[in-house]
């Protein structure tokens, strides 16, 4: 499912809406194809990290379709054809590889600046993939040895005493 439909896409797009009609005439269905294509390869980057209410919570599906008109925008001029009196290939092209490049930048957990908050929740963040808490030794006794070690330390200490 797409982030937006076409007209989310006129409202958000840079593209005059003669433009979207007019590539809309000449091939109809490729607007709402790409809208639908780079929807899931928005998601699809973003699945990994982020909890599944992410791509349905209102406030963020905003900017889920402001980076998809982004990018979109700039495959459709380049179906339709780009006008040479009035439009700035390299700003549009260029808009479309910065709003990738934030797609990216979400989906790193661990460089990227990112941090998609969930609508219902306050300050809370969205992220659901954590850190494996596994904890792995060559023999299998170690483990063992390692927790009598721990468990000596806190009775001379008086630690871990239930009294």
């Amino acid at each position: 499912m797409a982030y937006l439909d076409l007209d989310g896409f006129k409202l958000l797009s840079v593209m005059p809406d003669e433009h979207v009609d007019q590539l809309e005439s000449t091939w109809p269905g490729f607007l709402a194809a790409q809208l639908d294509a780079q929807s899931v390869w928005i998601e699809s980057r973003l699945r990994k990290r982020y909890k599944r209410e992410l791509f349905t919570a209102e406030p963020l599906t905003k900017l889920l379709g402001l980076w998809l008109s982004r990018i979109v925008t700039a495959v459709a001029y380049s179906r339709r054809g780009w006008d040479p009196s009035g439009v700035d290939v390299d700003a549009i092209v260029t808009d479309g590889e910065a709003a990738r490049a934030e797609v990216l930048e979400a989906a790193n957990g661990e460089n990227g600046l990112f941090e998609l908050a969930l609508a219902d929740s306050e300050g809370a963040t969205a992220p659901m993939k954590q850190a494996t808490r596994a904890y792995s030794e060559q023999s299998p006794y170690v483990g063992f040895s390692r927790q009598a070690r721990i468990g000596r330390d806190e009775d001379e200490n008086g630690e871990g005493s239930c009294v």
